[in-house]
């Protein structure tokens, strides 16, 4: 007998993942898409697991509140995602985020994020 399975596509994780970030529903993001043992790595260092996730939107959150994000440029090839994306607020903005994801079995199991913040208000 053949084995079913559910497991959602690279490209669907990915989709989805853009969607939940894009209305700002972390956890539900973190919840849906993302391997409990999912490593990021990023400027801000190296982070685990969906306590590693929330961290970083938590961060971006802070930096950027209720931000609107826009997708510049997506890719998908097999189970590897890129993005790049920026966001403004009335506190600053970001013209360079940058992000690179590893699906595998339906989730997000490693991810690179780079981006410059910038706030408003401050010289560089």
């Amino acid at each position: 007998m053949s084995e079913v399975t559910n497991l959602r596509s690279p490209e669907e994780v990915f989709r989805s993942h853009l969607e939940l970030a894009s209305r700002h529903e972390y956890h539900r993001d973190i919840d849906l898409n993302f391997s409990k043992d999912v490593v990021i790595l990023s400027s801000y260092g190296v982070h685990r697991g969906h306590k590693g996730v929330l961290e970083m939107a938590e961060l971006l959150e802070d930096q950027l509140p209720g931000a609107e994000f826009r997708y510049e440029k997506t890719l998908i090839e097999g189970n590897t995602a890129f993005l790049e994306w920026s966001a403004r607020t009335s506190k600053g903005k970001v013209e360079d985020g940058v992000d690179s994801f590893f699906i595998d079995q339906g989730k997000i199991v490693a991810q690179t994020i780079h981006y410059t913040y910038r706030p408003f208000g401050r010289s560089k």
